[in-house]
C-alpha cells in the first residue's frame, strides 16, 4: 500500500482535456504515498478552516441570525473539523482513483475547451454539472434512510454558523467522492483550470452557513445565500425537503423544491425531538447509534409538508 499512489494510479499517460501528458512515476518517490499525503493535505486542511472559522465566528457577531448560541456546539464542531479534515483529505485521494482511471481511458464522453478564454466557458459548465450532481445526491440524502443517517449529523446542529459546514459524516465523504466525480467525469474531460476553479468555489459552502443575517432579497434564485440554505437547516415542518441547491437555486425552482424566504425570516435549526452529539466520538459513531424512531419522525414530518 505505501507505493500503492505511485505504482498503480499515476499512469504512464493522462489525458488531461486535449493534452497527453507523458509521466515518469520516478519523478515521485514520496510525494505519492497515500499515508504522507493525506497527513500533508489533512494539515493543510485544517490550517485552512481554522481560518475561516477564526474569520466567519467574527464576522457573525456583526448581525447573527441567532444571539447566543450556545458554546457546547461551536466547541464540538471545531474539534469535530481536525477529524473530519484529515477524512476529507483521505476521501480526496479516494476520488482520484477513478478519475484518473477515466483520464487514463481517455476522459469524458464530451471534451471541454481547454485553451484560451474558452477555459472560462469549460469552468462554468463543470462547475453547473458538479453543482447539479450535489443537488441529486442531497436530495439522495434526505429520501434514502441509509443515507439520511448520516447526513442527519449536519442538521442536528441547532446553532448552525460556520463551524457547522464540516459537520459532515465522514462516511459521508467516502460515498460523495466515488459518486459525484467520476460520474461527472465520465460525461466531460474537462482541463485541469475547471477543477480548480470548482475547487475554489467549494469554500463558498462556509459563507452559506454563517449564522448571520444575510440575504439576496429578490436576488434569491439566483445564488444561494446563508437565509436561503438557513431555511434548509429549519425544523418548521413547511421548511422540510425544501432548498436543497449548493450554490444555483435555480435547481430548486426547476424541481419544485425551493421554499422562497420571507423577509427577515431566520427560523431556528435541528432536528425537531432529537439531540445532537456531545462529544467528537459521538459525531464519528453518529449513524451507528442513531434512534431509528427519531429519525422515522423526520421523515414522517418532512413527507407531511
Amino acid at each position: 500500500m505505501r507505493n500503492f499512489f505511485r505504482d498503480v494510479l499515476v499512469p504512464h499517460r493522462l489525458n488531461l482535456g486535449h493534452r497527453i501528458v507523458r509521466i515518469n512515476r520516478s519523478e515521485f518517490p514520496d510525494a505519492m504515498d497515500p499515508v504522507l499525503t493525506i497527513a500533508k493535505l489533512g494539515a493543510g486542511f485544517v490550517v485552512i478552516t481554522s481560518a475561516i472559522f477564526v474569520i466567519g465566528l467574527a464576522v457573525e457577531t456583526v448581525a447573527p441570525a441567532q444571539r447566543r448560541q450556545p458554546a457546547n456546539g461551536t466547541r464540538l464542531n471545531i474539534g469535530y473539523a481536525i477529524f473530519h479534515a484529515f477524512m476529507r483529505s483521505a476521501a480526496t485521494l479516494l476520488a482520484a482513483i477513478p478519475v484518473l482511471g477515466i483520464g487514463a481511458l481517455g476522459g469524458g464522453l464530451i471534451a471541454l475547451p481547454s485553451e484560451g478564454w474558452t477555459v472560462v466557458l469549460s469552468a462554468i459548465v463543470y462547475v453547473v454539472a458538479i453543482d447539479f450532481a450535489e443537488y441529486l445526491f442531497h436530495r439522495a440524502q434526505h429520501g434514502w434512510p441509509p443515507l439520511w443517517a448520516l447526513h442527519s449529523l449536519h442538521h442536528s446542529d441547532r446553532a448552525v454558523n460556520v463551524t457547522t459546514s464540516t459537520r459532515h459524516h465522514w462516511v459521508d465523504l467516502f460515498i460523495r467522492s466515488i459518486v459525484i466525480y467520476p460520474i461527472v467525469g465520465l460525461l466531460f474531460a474537462v482541463p485541469y483550470q475547471a477543477v480548480l476553479a470548482n475547487g475554489l468555489i467549494g469554500y463558498y459552502n462556509y459563507f452559506l452557513h454563517f449564522n448571520i443575517r444575510i440575504s439576496f432579497g429578490p436576488l434569491w434564485a439566483v445564488l444561494n445565500s446563508p437565509q436561503y440554505h438557513r431555511l434548509h437547516h429549519s425544523h418548521a415542518a413547511r421548511h422540510q425537503n425544501k432548498n436543497f441547491a449548493a450554490l444555483f437555486p435555480i435547481f430548486d425552482v426547476l424541481f419544485g423544491t425551493y421554499c422562497r424566504p420571507a423577509a427577515g425570516e431566520y427560523p431556528a435549526t435541528g432536528i425537531e425531538g432529537r439531540q445532537g452529539p456531545s462529544r467528537v466520538w459521538g459525531a464519528v459513531a453518529w449513524p451507528f447509534r442513531a434512534s431509528p424512531g427519531a429519525v422515522g419522525r423526520v421523515r414522517r414530518a418532512a413527507d407531511a409538508a
